[in-house]
């Protein structure tokens, strides 16, 4: 009993202690039995599978342990290496957030190795971001070739790694381009025809409708896998993929954007009056993110003195420098330079304190895969209003959509925010202006309701908090890309290919070995290949393959 306890006490200290620490425990003679192996139980989960092997013999300490609960379940992707191709478009963009979350959440909850080759802008600058803290951040290498790059030399680099390491999993994240992710899946083949390969579509849906699909299902076609950020449209043609797709909402780092952790004492706006709303659009800024449709809701708001401020971060691409110059001079014709302040791009801790100092945070986009900073607002406790387009519903515990002024006062404080329709018909210029008028005019009265109502504020701020720390975690998400990835690593190849690879398998062996010695390693192959989740008739077509091949 006295072990037991000590145990206990021992597993409490070491969740608050250090890597030396728990190491100086292991090595201590007189460590009690009981203690030292919960020490190497949890050092083993802790820092990885090393120090399994090194502290085995701490089984055999006490027999009144079971073996089972002493080692650490295995993580489904230890001793894993993944190659991961993917695209940053800047440094705070929502793609970029939600690699950098999954990457760092692989390597803190299992011992697998990532290699990432990305394309990005060159005013992005690469860093581990400052919400993460893992313990071993050495399992991540990173490889960084220029925007727009000709495919050759993006399958050149894969073709390089390929051969310098021994690759178990290949991820696409985002469809770079057609030609160039078709490059690299063949080049990936070329090296193992069997290389599982998944593809993570990161954006918006409306790109499996239509004539576009036709491009996509080609590639869907091509891979093991499929990811998608939200419910796939509702489309025939999708049907066929059933059995590879999975959904992968981004998740975000709950403990990071949390309002206790922000320092909004530090942000000096430019506002000082402190009965001034002030409201906060973080993006990049581009067409789509709908920062011209901002200040002509600026206007319309400033036109009925309503006491508020907006502010705008994010970076400027160097495509859109002429559009950020069209931006800045409707500010200034419609003189809102004293109602809107640009802010430029912000670390994700200079983010966070202004989402802290900020009373609501608004996307007014006309696109969009599903919209991290939205999730990272409500993990602040901040109310959100957005465009319904692309996954932007998915992110609202109730997808109730504002239709007219009246859909405001409706029973919504469960929900996050306002979730404003955006039925933009394209077809002609006449009704792409109106509808835009329409969706601007709407989006300035849920605006106007939330600055003219705090309890409303308060309440949406806290369901939001609420839904999003339940739902898009990056721990949970982890979990479930960890499971996905192993299913697919588990697949077994067909069965004539698995013939293909036995026959010289056993050609080249038969020769050198006893046959006992022949089928120990032929065990370890089939183990490999996951001889196991084949179906009964296929198991019994491979045994014969194996038994003819062996006596002929």
């Amino acid at each position: 009993m006295y072990y037991k306890i000590t145990a206990l006490a021992l597993v409490h200290n070491l969740k608050h202690t250090t890597k030396k620490e728990i190491e100086s425990i292991l090595n201590n003679e007189k460590t009690q039995p009981y203690a030292a192996l919960i020490a190497f139980s949890l050092a083993s989960k802790l820092y990885g599978g090393s120090y399994t092997s090194k502290y085995a013999h701490a089984l055999h300490m006490n027999p009144l342990l079971e073996k089972s609960d002493i080692v650490p379940k295995q993580n489904p992707l230890d001793g894993i290496t993944i190659l991961r191709l993917a695209k940053y478009y800047d440094s705070i963009s929502g793609l970029s957030s939600a690699l950098q979350n999954m990457n760092y959440g692989l390597v803190n909850s299992s011992n697998c190795k990532i290699i990432q080759i990305y394309e990005a802008t060159k005013d992005v600058k690469r860093q581990i971001p400052p919400n993460m803290n893992w313990h071993n951040s050495t399992q991540i290498t990173e490889h960084r070739m220029p925007h727009y790059i000709e495919p050759s030399k993006i399958t050149l680099k894969l073709k390089q790694i390929f051969n310098d390491n021994h690759i178990d999993l290949f991820l696409i994240n985002g469809l770079i381009d057609f030609v160039t992710t078709s490059a690299s899946i063949t080049t990936a083949r070329g090296y193992n025809k069997h290389l599982p390969i998944i593809l993570q579509h990161h954006l918006i849906n409306s790109r499996l409708n239509q004539n576009q699909f036709g491009e996509l299902k080609t590639i869907f076609h091509k891979v093991d896998g499929v990811g998608l950020l939200t419910e796939h449209a509702k489309h025939n043609e999708m049907l066929e993929f059933n059995h590879k797709y999975q959904i992968f909402p981004d998740g975000i780092n709950i403990s990071f954007f949390s309002p206790e952790k922000a320092k909004p004492e530090t942000i000096e706006l430019s506002n000082t009056d402190p009965n001034t709303i002030n409201i906060l659009l973080p993006a990049r800024i581009c067409k789509h993110k709908g920062h011209m449709d901002m200040v002509k809701i600026a206007n319309i708001l400033k036109n009925k003195d309503h006491n508020f401020h907006i502010y705008y971060a994010g970076p400027i691409e160097n495509k859109q420098v002429s559009f950020n110059k069209e931006l800045e001079q409707l500010i200034s014709k419609l003189e809102l330079n004293d109602t809107i302040t640009g802010l430029g791009a912000l670390t994700q801790k200079k983010l966070r304190d202004y989402y802290a100092k900020c009373h609501i945070v608004i996307l007014p986009t006309h696109t969009e895969g599903l919209g991290t900073v939205l999730l990272e607002a409500q993990a602040m406790r901040k109310p959100i209003i957005t465009n319904k387009t692309g996954g932007t519903p998915a992110i609202f515990k109730s997808t109730i959509v504002i239709k007219d002024k009246t859909d405001l006062s409706k029973k919504l404080s469960d929900n996050g925010g306002f979730l404003i329709d955006f039925n933009i018909d394209i077809k002609s210029k006449k009704s792409l202006k109106n509808e835009l008028e329409k969706n601007i005019n709407l989006f300035a009265d849920a605006l106007e309701h939330l600055i003219l109502n705090p309890s409303t504020r308060k309440q949406m701020g806290l369901a939001g908090q609420t839904y999003i720390r339940k739902k898009f975690n990056i721990d949970s998400l982890v979990i479930k890309l960890q499971n996905y990835y192993r299913k697919v690593l588990d697949t077994p190849i067909n069965a004539s290919d698995l013939e293909d690879i036995l026959f010289p398998f056993i050609r080249d062996i038969i020769q050198k070995l006893p046959l006992s010695q022949v089928l120990s390693k032929l065990d370890k192959l089939l183990r490999t290949h996951h001889f196991n989740n084949y179906p009964v008739e296929d198991k019994t077509r491979i045994l014969r393959f194996i038994r003819k091949t062996i006596y002929k």
